[in-house]
């Protein structure tokens, strides 16, 4: 029998093939330049997120294969193949980013060994109204994520964990949509998951 990671194999091998996803690629680079110089200094003006609003251009230009994953990794493939630095975040003047939590998060601890504090970096606000509900369980929370449909409200789970983000952001002197690979860096997998699905789930409520 195939172990786990033969199968993982065979089944990217098999996505990565199928013409739509490939023809992404293409129609990402077209597109570079317009949405780095013109669209992505417009949303990130307005605190929009960029590529969630990407993801549903395409998706409503016909290309329902797009996420945010796939646009975030393809641009980070062309940033590299043209030699292009990624540019970092500017904060709109006059942006004070807010944290609130229920009571401390355990898991936000800054290191130790870092003595020097990074500057402030200007997150996405929280959805006004909602109340955070302190999260326990990340795999149950991704599970209820990834089963939502789209019409689904941002809830008190939501809110704490994008809080819970945002500070685990903060703390490094990152931004939650312009450092998300990043910010992956420092979360388990469930966590990533969940932060991917609150990413696109976040940007439904602030178009």
């Amino acid at each position: 029998m195939q172990n786990l990671t033969e199968r993982t194999l065979q089944s990217i091998s098999v996505l990565e093939a199928d013409p739509e996803i490939r023809n992404m690629l293409k129609l990402v680079d077209q597109h570079f330049d317009l949405w780095t110089e013109r669209l992505f200094p417009l949303l990130q003006s307005k605190r929009i997120a960029c590529y969630p609003y990407v993801v549903k251009l395409l998706h409503e230009s016909g290309h329902t294969v797009a996420t945010v994953e796939l646009v975030r990794k393809y641009i980070s493939v062309i940033r590299a193949r043209r030699g292009i630095p990624a540019k970092p975040f500017k904060a709109p003047i006059g942006v004070t980013p807010t944290v609130t939590f229920t009571r401390p998060a355990r898991e936000v601890r800054a290191d130790p060994a870092v003595r020097v504090q990074a500057a402030p970096v200007a997150q996405a606000e929280a959805v006004p109204g909602v109340v955070p509900v302190e999260v326990t369980d990340w795999h149950a929370e991704f599970k209820r994520l990834d089963s939502e449909e789209r019409s689904a409200p941002w809830n008190g789970s939501d809110q704490w964990m994008w809080n819970w983000l945002t500070e685990k952001a903060r703390i490094r002197g990152l931004h939650l949509f312009r450092n998300a690979p990043d910010v992956e860096e420092m979360l388990t997998m469930t966590q990533k998951s969940c932060y991917t699905h609150l990413l696109t789930k976040y940007s439904r409520f602030h178009k």
